[in-house]
């Protein structure tokens, strides 16, 4: 039996575990779920250690330690995991019609779902574990995509409507854009000109920063632009101007005529209909090809090399990890609802598993395959697949996700009728990785993998089709259901003869039944790999108000103790590489220092563990690529998946990337190029649990300041107006390796408060500067100016661009301006000596996590999460 671990019991009671809201009387002992952080909302999980009736409550998180509270910072569950397993079969297997076969399935569920706190064999998605059987009005389905906005001013904000109820039930919301007319195209309502559509979605993605879905959930939602809309080139960038779309996944529809014009090297116009078209507002949905048919007229508004857009596509995706993209051909011709007008697919749902249609929504649920290896498969004998366990947890999960649609509260009835016509489900996979190493099995682009996903996920498909049909037979098809247009798609003309003969007597249950979602959340809840990715690491230093304590995957521990001569060999090596690095920071230092951190990620990977284990940061993107479109090829809907990528990977390698993904028949993808975001390395230790294991990236003490140079120097300077006065900011250059080393910020007419806060800020900013890391001083003003920029004032300076918030807003803009010439190397009196480089560690990185603070949130899957905390985010 594998119980779920601290973290992920943290997880369950933080988020999916019911509540009470009385909080008047708690007894010493009882489980609480504390916010220590009310801004950034990390949480806990302690006892009430005493609760005198007052304001505060006394709160242990450990043996040793003691916090005390504001009684309204406590959550307090009123059921355990085994309660609320209980809760959920009991809730699905409600909808059945007599009591007898409610008791026999509630049984089948509580079977998946395992009893207590064991790992269970089926992970139903989070909306599930919080929504069934629940008093409140919250709803199942994770996946919603709206219907394109109308072109009006009330269409907009009746979609931003729309997208607030959802999300503030639970779900995540995709929204295609490509129906807004482009930026300074006429208004002749009010004789104006428009936003354009890339201005006008940052409505969508303000609102959704606002939502809070329970915890640190945040509201999710995708935003795609169509590759033929005028406006694709802004949105394509939108994002490298800080504070725009940030709440907001970005990809980009790619039409097959698209990319023929990129092979061909060919001219791509951007186009929009006419909109004094007579009937343009009733008429225009958003599908241009529909226009075009009808023989109704477009605007060319620009002609453009089609490779040109591509480089922009890529350039972006290099720098930033978006836009995705989605090949909307590609899902409309695979999509098994495309003979029906409701069936046309425009978007997906957040993270890009779900293309489904306007106001459709799907359900989600995920096979826990690391739980269905005859074995463990720890030393020389490999698992095999269980496959009749496999075959029956497949078949049950069917009947589990279809009862979920008649159990569903839908935030609006067009949602209910599209589901009803639809009963789309989306059973997928976590664990993969994991039951690969028990399997032997090495992942990536290798023929013994490829065989075995092939194998693996076909399996699961035709099983899941064969239960569909089956239940077909029982309670109806859905009602769109045409048997022989059905069986036309793209998808199931490659299904097996036994399911087209199964469908053909029987029916088909859903129009879809399979996806592959990122299960960020549940993946981390249950302990192992997430979705269909590779392990992002073996081992981590979770950090916490108990202090550091070195952690491992569990596939790892189980190796390590089985043969303890591999955990000595690990850690040796781990240690020699973070003995290697410099102490003092150089050019050629910090090039050591990062080839030591280098050796020692990589050191993870194979001191100690046989060629099987393998993660991420060890894989090439060819290796996700083909592991991707392997699992495409049995699967209706999509795959949520991120490519990671070295850092020293160029914009041009990205775009050959996305150009294989479409040649191997992907439907989309995203990209995460290692450095491309603000990061940090992730401190990474031995997996010895005797003693804290070895920092990679070991704090040096912050006295021990890099000396300033003796002898003359290099300055960078730039003049900004400010509501305080005008702002000199200099920047000194280190001669030796024209790196950024001290500033300083002068304020004309400032007084004498102003001087001193001007005075404090520059020493503060110099001393960062100058502390010994391996991050690059460059780096360092760059982050600065992130944390400065747009933080308000109450008298601003200027207009437009030149607008000026406050005095930190003006240091980071000044920040920014004098960026390309630091690049450069150039002071005020020419290049230095040795410009500054703009590649940046190749080392795998992770961000800074906004709940936990740790340097634990990796970009996986379209999403991030952090390793040390409940945090998600999509």
């Amino acid at each position: 039996m594998r119980p779920f671990s601290p973290l992920g019991q943290l997880i369950f009671f933080d988020r999916y575990s019911r509540k009470t809201q009385d909080r008047t009387a708690l007894r010493a002992g009882q489980r609480v779920v504390v916010c220590l952080n009310i801004d950034t909302g990390q949480r806990d999980m302690g006892v009430v250690s005493a609760d005198d009736g007052g304001d505060t409550v006394a709160v242990s998180l450990g043996a040793s330690t003691v916090v005390t509270v504001p009684r309204d910072h406590l959550d307090v569950p009123v059921e355990t995991i085994g309660e609320g397993k209980a809760r959920i079969a009991r809730a699905v297997a409600s909808i059945e019609k007599t009591p007898e076969l409610q008791a026999e399935w509630e049984q089948t569920y509580l079977s998946l779902l395992r009893p207590s706190d064991e790992l269970p064999a089926y992970v139903p998605a989070g909306r599930i574990w919080a929504g069934a059987g629940v008093e409140h009005l919250l709803t199942p389905y994770n996946c919603f995509v709206l219907h394109p906005p109308k072109d009006t001013r009330k269409g907009i904000v009746a979609t931003l409507d729309e997208m607030l109820e959802i999300m503030s039930r639970g779900g995540g919301v995709g929204i295609p854009i490509m129906s807004l007319r482009p930026q300074f195209a006429l208004v002749r309502g009010v004789n104006g000109r428009s936003s354009g559509a890339t201005r006008w979605s940052q409505l969508y993605s303000f609102g959704t920063g606002l939502i809070e879905q329970g915890g640190s959930r945040r509201g999710a939602l995708m935003l795609i632009q169509y590759v033929w809309h005028p406006d694709v080139l802004s949105f394509i960038t939108a994002k490298k101007t800080p504070g725009v779309l940030e709440n907001a996944n970005v990809s980009v529809a790619v039409t097959d005529a698209f990319m023929e014009a990129v092979r061909d090297d060919k001219p791509w116009e951007l186009v929009f209909p006419k909109t004094d078209t007579p009937d343009y507002n009733e008429l225009w949905d958003g599908d241009i090809d529909a226009w075009r048919a009808a023989g109704r007229p477009v605007d060319v508004y620009k002609t453009m090399p089609a490779r040109e857009l591509w480089a922009l596509i890529s350039k972006s995706a290099w720098e930033s990890a978006e836009p995705g993209l989605l090949f909307i051909d590609r899902v409309r011709a695979a999509s098994n609802s495309w003979y029906y007008s409701e069936g046309r697919i425009f978007c997906t749902n957040p993270c890009g598993e779900e293309p489904i249609p306007g106001n459709a929504v799907c359900n989600l649920g995920h096979v826990n395959l690391s739980l269905f290896a005859t074995h463990g498969g720890i030393g020389a004998e490999a698992a095999e697949v269980d496959w009749p366990r496999l075959r029956f947890a497949v078949r049950a999960a069917v009947r589990f996700q279809d009862a979920i649609i008649d159990l569903a509260y839908n935030p609006f009835p067009a949602n209910a009728d599209q589901q009803l016509l639809e009963r789309r489900v989306g059973i997928g996979t976590l664990g993969l990785a994991e039951l690969l190493i028990r399997c032997h099995v090495r992942y990536g682009n290798n023929p013994e993998c490829l065989a075995f996903i092939d194998k693996l996920f076909g399996f699961i498909a035709a099983e899941a089709y064969l239960a569909g049909a089956d239940l077909a037979e029982e309670k109806g098809s859905f009602p769109a259901f045409d048997c022989e247009k059905f069986l036309q798609s793209g998808f199931m003309r490659a299904m097996p003869p036994e399911v087209h003969a199964a469908v053909r007597a029987k029916g088909m249950r859903n129009v879809t039944l399979l996806t592959q979602a990122p299960t960020g959340t549940v993946g981390t809840m249950v302990g192992t790999s997430t979705g269909i990715e590779p392990f992002y690491q073996w081992e981590w230093l979770r950090k916490g108000r108990l202090g550091s304590h070195a952690e491992a995957a569990d596939v790892v521990e189980e190796y390590l103790t089985a043969f303890p001569a591999a955990r000595t060999e690990r850690t040796a090596a781990i240690q020699a590489a973070v003995d290697a690095m410099p102490e003092k920071e150089t050019p050629e230092a910090t090039a050591k220092a990062r080839e030591a951190l280098r050796e020692a990620l990589m050191a993870r990977s194979s001191a100690g563990l046989p060629e099987w284990y393998v993660h991420a940061n060890a894989l090439t993107p060819e290796d996700h690529a083909y592991t991707q479109t392997a699992i495409q090829r049995h699967v209706d809907a999509a795959i949520s998946k991120t490519a990671n990528m070295p850092n020293d990977y160029t914009p041009e390698q990205v775009g050959r990337y996305y150009e294989l993904l479409h040649s191997l028949g992907a439907k989309g993808g995203t990209i995460y190029r290692d450095g491309s975001r603000q990061t940090q390395v992730l401190s990474t230790g031995s997996g010895d649990t005797a003693a804290p294991a070895p920092s990679l990236a070991p704090e040096p003490p912050c006295l021990d300041l890099h000396p300033v140079p003796t002898e003359g120097y290099d300055c960078a300077c730039w003049p900004i107006q400010t509501p305080l006065g005008k702002l000199n900011l200099k920047v000194g250059i280190r001669p030796e390796s024209g790196q950024p080393f001290e500033m300083w910020l002068s304020v004309s007419k400032g007084g004498t408060v102003v001087s001193a806060d001007t005075e404090a800020l520059a020493r503060v900013a110099s001393m960062v500067l100058r502390i010994p890391s391996p991050m690059e001083p460059m780096r360092r003003l760059e982050l600065m100016a992130q944390q400065l920029q747009g933080i308000g004032g109450g008298d601003p300076s200027g207009f437009g661009e030149k607008r000026v918030l406050s005095l930190p807003d003006g240091i980071a803009k000044a920040l920014r301006n004098l960026e390309p010439r630091l690049r450069r190397g150039l002071g005020p009196h020419g290049p230095v000596n040795n410009p500054v480089p703009a590649a940046r560690p190749s080392a795998p990185e992770v961000d800074i996590c906004p709940s936990c603070h740790a340097a634990s949130l990796t970009h996986t899957e379209g999403c991030v999460k952090c390793l040390l905390c409940p945090y998600s985010r999509c």
